[in-house]
């Protein structure tokens, strides 16, 4: 890999930024969807209404489930150290492989900082699970591909 290795601040705060994008984007879908079935209250009567009513409710509690999970990361990111001396991946970690670049901290996906593209991953995920306690100058092998960790951060 080629790239100069970010500070790990700017991915950290890329995160926290991106999460809170979600969040308020969750925040105006439940409102959004709270007027329409109020204005549906308005305007319709009987059985069509106490469906579509309840296709409104049922997309309510759907995105209010969303907001309190994006809430929940944004909370779990904040709480990573953003200083650890670390040299083995463990949650909290940047790590640079010669393909990818890992943020170990919760289950976000891909996201771009400085035009390098980073991926999000929970310590849970199989991936990361086969790098912890790795460090600098590792190699994993997961689902036929090879990694090399080139810096743990």
């Amino acid at each position: 890999m080629t790239t100069i290795p970010l500070p790990k601040y700017k991915i950290h705060q890329a995160l926290v930024h991106l999460i809170q994008e979600k969040i308020e984007e969750a925040q105006l879908q439940i409102n959004h969807l709270k007027n329409a079935a109020a204005e549906d209250t308005k305007s319709s009567a009987g059985d069509k209404y106490e469906t579509g009513r309840e296709m409104v409710q049922q997309e309510i509690t759907k995105t209010e489930k969303l907001l309190q999970d994006y809430k929940t990361q944004r909370e779990m990111v904040k709480s990573l150290p953003l200083k650890n001396n670390s040299e083995t991946v463990r949650k909290g970690c940047v790590v640079h492989t010669q393909k990818l670049i890992f943020y170990v901290s919760v289950s976000f996906g891909k996201f771009l900082v400085e035009g390098q593209e980073i991926f999000a991953m929970s310590e849970k995920a199989p991936l990361t699970q086969k790098m912890m306690g790795k460090s600098s100058g590792d190699q994993i092998s997961f689902n036929g591909m090879e990694y090399k960790l080139e810096a743990v951060y």
